[in-house]
């Protein structure tokens, strides 16, 4: 993982340099509000309102303080003149990344390594791993290996365009196709399942490779799904999962929402509290209007609630509910021995989109708990079942590596879909500008360096 966004900052790869040196500048603010709130003695240490001229200025004059009185505290970063020009000239929260070319490998692998990863104890114990240090990278060759992709609740299936660029450099480099299944939106368990097993018989048919399933939120839960139908199908079925030079091989799960989500289970409340209520305020109305009125009205519902659109609907949230999460893990079969790769993030004021305030709000409240991506929490956000216990779900959990908890949300993977939703505030803050290819790479690279993944050349 840290390899690949270093590698990202080295290549200058898309906007990877600007998102770091905003995560950075993100991260320093944090930091000095808590120095603040713990009544940190320094006189130079004001509230900062946002203004790159004040902030700078404080930063530079904190740094003075402590030179010059002697106080035995390390400024949170190095402030010169000329840092605190460029700052203002290009409008970062801060200049780090901006001059990398400049920067020692050490250096930026420590950076990365604060500003991208949320938990300090893992921080610490990335930074005293000297295999970390030396960023190996894996050797060059093609990788016999395909990726069959599912999406979240709301995606365009086939037509999608998430993760396209980081996609079209793994093809280039490693020669790794990608097959994205047509699954829809809202829709359930066993439709996008049966969409996902068209895409894996079409990526073995035509690419006679071993494969791997990537899936994104709710995409996670349908090709789990898939791998279950497959497993317990007919020989057929079955063939596609396990024969030698077709098989799944691994699985990568961004942000899963497989164990499902405290939103559905407040929406279902909250849906049970408004039914209740419109039948209180409708009976109360009854007697103002005539049966025909009431009668027609009672049709339309009803004719609407039975309609096609509708259903397709409640079927795809029931597999947010915890009743659908639960049948689901309950009847679940999957393979053992094939490796299970999560990544995981929670949400800072400075990794917030504008359009997610409201929803990482209301997760913080409905659960009493800020460890969250905005739709799934990290204790929730596994390669495992957590709250149905059994033999399937050992199995899956002996599969699942974990993932360093990161500094982010829910809508990394996106870019173009969200343009429509993106502020002047996500813009400066390059909120959706992030490294797109640490979503993918290196559940690829590890694979293959442990043997998972083969080497073309190597058969």
């Amino acid at each position: 993982m840290i390899y690949s966004v270093y590698e990202n900052v080295i290549n200058n790869v898309d906007s990877v340099r600007d998102w770091l040196d905003e995560l950075k500048g993100g991260s320093e603010r944090a930091k000095r509000k808590q120095r603040k709130a713990q009544g940190h003695n320094n006189p130079f240490l004001s509230v900062f309102n946002n203004t790159p001229e004040d902030e700078f200025e404080a930063m530079y004059q904190e740094k003075n303080a402590c030179e010059s009185t002697g106080l035995d505290i390390l400024p949170l970063f190095d402030v010169t003149d000329e840092t605190i020009k460029m700052k203002l000239e290009s409008g970062r929260g801060s200049t780090f990344f901006l001059r990398s070319e400049k920067r020692s490998e050490q250096e930026l692998l420590e950076v990365i390594i604060d500003v991208l990863f949320y938990d300090e104890t893992e921080r610490v114990v990335l930074l005293e791993d000297p295999l970390v240090r030396l960023l190996i990278p894996n050797p060059p060759g093609k990788y016999k290996f395909t990726i069959v992709s599912a999406m979240g609740i709301v995606t365009e299936g086939r037509r999608g365009r998430e993760l396209s660029a980081a996609f079209a450099r793994l093809k280039v480099r490693r020669g790794v196709d990608t097959i994205r299944a047509d699954t829809g939106t809202a829709r359930s368990f066993e439709y996008n399942a049966s969409k996902i097993e068209e895409a894996i018989n079409e990526a073995v048919n035509i690419y006679k490779k071993p494969y791997g399933m990537l899936g994104y939120s709710q995409g996670c839960a349908n090709i789990l799904m898939a791998e279950s139908s497959l497993l317990s199908g007919s020989p057929t079925q079955q063939k596609l999962l396990c024969t030698d030079n077709c098989k799944l091989v691994s699985r990568q799960l961004l942000f899963s929402a497989a164990n499902g989500s405290m939103h559905g289970e407040a929406s279902n409340t909250k849906a049970q509290k408004l039914i209740v209520m419109c039948e209180d305020a409708l009976k109360y109305h009854q007697g103002y209007f005539s049966r025909a009125f009431i009668s027609s009205t009672l049709d339309f519902l009803n004719g609407m609630m039975d309609s096609a659109p509708v259903q397709r609907f409640f079927g795809g949230a029931h597999s947010m509910l915890p009743d659908g999460v639960k049948a689901f893990w309950r009847e679940a079969q999957h393979l053992p021995n094939v490796p299970t790769c999560v990544l995981r993030g929670v949400l800072e004021e400075h990794t917030t989109p504008e359009s997610l305030e409201m929803t990482c709000s209301l997760l913080t409240k409905q659960s009493g708990s800020g460890l969250h991506d905005s739709q799934v929490h990290v204790y929730d956000a596994v390669g495992h079942p957590i709250y149905t216990k059994n033999r399937n779900g050992k199995i899956l959990e002996a599969c699942d590596m974990g993932g360093s908890i990161q500094r982010t949300h829910h809508w990394s993977p996106l870019e173009e879909e969200v343009d429509f939703l993106r502020t002047t505030r996500d813009e400066n803050m390059c909120t959706f500008d992030c490294a797109k290819d640490r979503h993918v790479f290196p559940w690829v690279d590890v694979n293959a360096r442990f043997g998972i993944i083969r080497y073309e050349d190597h058969d």
